[in-house]
This record gives structure tokens, sequence and C-alpha cells, in this order.
């Protein structure tokens, strides 16, 4: 059992250095887009949009369009994109039938404003769920 355990440490070891040297070998890590570049989170907005737009009805697409609102809110910290989500969080409500995880994706929507009473609520109903 040690000598199992040896030989995994070291092939874990192994496998570490490897991967340093390529990097160091490589040098910089490749050109990563812009800390302010929102260009290919408005492009994934768009795209789920269109899929909303083609099936309304459809709970998942509205998540991950919450969910892209919120990721290109932290990039450009405009307070639209988080009362599109807010708005698209309880419309998708009535749609699920299982509505705890509805209930806290609308909670985190809350607590991006500073709304924390309807953010406690909304986690309090996700939690009983």
């Amino acid at each position: 059992m040690t000598r199992a355990r040896v030989r995994l440490r070291f092939v874990v070891a192994l496998g570490v250095a490897l991967a340093i040297s390529r990097v160091a070998v490589r040098g910089a890590a490749p050109a990563l887009p812009a800390p302010s570049d929102t260009a290919i989170t408005s492009r994934s907005i768009a795209f789920f949009e269109g899929r909303l737009v083609q099936d309304p009805d459809n709970f998942m697409v509205a998540g991950q369009l919450v969910a892209r609102y919120m990721l290109r809110f932290q990039v450009s910290a405009n307070l639209a994109d988080v009362r599109r989500a807010e708005s698209l969080a309880r419309s998708v409500l009535p749609l699920v039938s299982d509505t705890a995880g509805a209930y806290a994706r609308l909670g985190a929507v809350y607590l991006t404003p500073p709304k924390f009473a309807a953010g406690y609520d909304a986690s309090r109903r996700a939690g009983n769920r």
C-alpha cells in the first residue's frame, strides 16, 4: 500500500513539474480579453434572448439569460442588466414546478443592488421548498 502511494506521489509530482515547465517554455499566458470587454457576454446574451423569443416559456433559457445579465453587470456595472435579470427571474417563478432554484437565483439578483429584505425573503422561500 505504501509503495502505491509513493508511486502515485511521484507521478503527481512529475505531472506538476511537466506542466510548470511547459508554461515556462511557452512564456506568458495567452492573451485574454480585457476585463472591461463585454463583447463575448453580449453575444451570449443576444443568443439567449433570441432563443427566449422563440420559446418564451423555456425557463432553462431564461435562467441562463439571468446568469449572463449578472455576468455582464460584474464587468460593466450597468444597473440596467440587474433590472433585466430581476424581471426575468421573477417571470420564471410561475413556469417552474420546483421553485427553490428560481427563488435562490432571484435572491442572488436581489442582493446585487442592496435589496436585502427582498433577498432575505427570496432565500427563505428557497430554503422552504
